[in-house]
């Protein structure tokens, strides 16, 4: 484990027993690195741990692999989380029929924008600025109808409600070392954020 003031790297074992005790590492640090500038507040507090126990959720159950590696970097104005692996890369099944798409992107060129899913409230889209990077964003859709469920809503519904609980949520794949790296930001200043899970 490497810790600083700005900095802490630890690496979780891929077992849901860790899952608690990694997360109580996070947030003392997270806690003990801001209590000087009083920045956390209880909303980033809130979404920080379910964005930390949803990443950590994902990496048992997508990886494949026996462990990843946690960073959390601050700053005054933010507080990245990232949750990095050299497992499985990125699949998203697209709704409709629409495939697969996986990454290194080598069927679409980017730079490419589409929807992942949607239930009819809400619109799940991934921009892809190069075939090594996915970037995510919820669009609110102007229908007032109750939520739909497809078979891709158990699926999809984590991505959706990370994007949602995140002020910026990207992928990213290293092809040269195969790592995988989900990058989580929390805005620290407020700015009319509200969290929405």
């Amino acid at each position: 484990m490497m810790e600083t003031r700005n900095k802490f790297e630890k690496v979780f074992r891929c077992d849901l027993q860790e899952i608690s005790d990694m997360l109580n590492s996070c947030m003392d640090y997270v806690e003990q690195s801001r209590v000087r500038t009083n920045d956390l507040t209880e909303d980033v507090r809130a979404r920080f741990k379910w964005v930390m126990t949803e990443l950590l959720t994902n990496a048992i159950k997508h990886s494949g692999v026996p462990e990843c590696v946690v960073l959390i970097v601050s700053d005054s104005e933010k507080l990245v989380l990232e949750k990095a692996d050299s497992g499985l890369p990125l699949a998203i099944k697209l709704e409709n029929n629409g495939g697969k798409v996986s990454w290194p992107l080598d069927s679409i060129t980017p730079p490419v924008e589409f929807e992942i899913y949607q239930n009819g409230i809400e619109s799940l889209r991934l921009s892809a600025p190069s075939i090594n990077r996915a970037v995510f964003s919820v669009e609110e859709m102007e229908s007032s109808s109750n939520p739909m469920i497809s078979e891709l809503t158990t699926e999809h519904f984590g991505l959706l409600i990370l994007t949602k609980a995140l002020d910026a949520f990207e992928y990213e794949y290293e092809p040269q070392t195969g790592t995988n790296t989900f990058r989580c930001t929390f805005k620290l200043k407020p700015d009319g954020h509200e969290a929405s899970v």
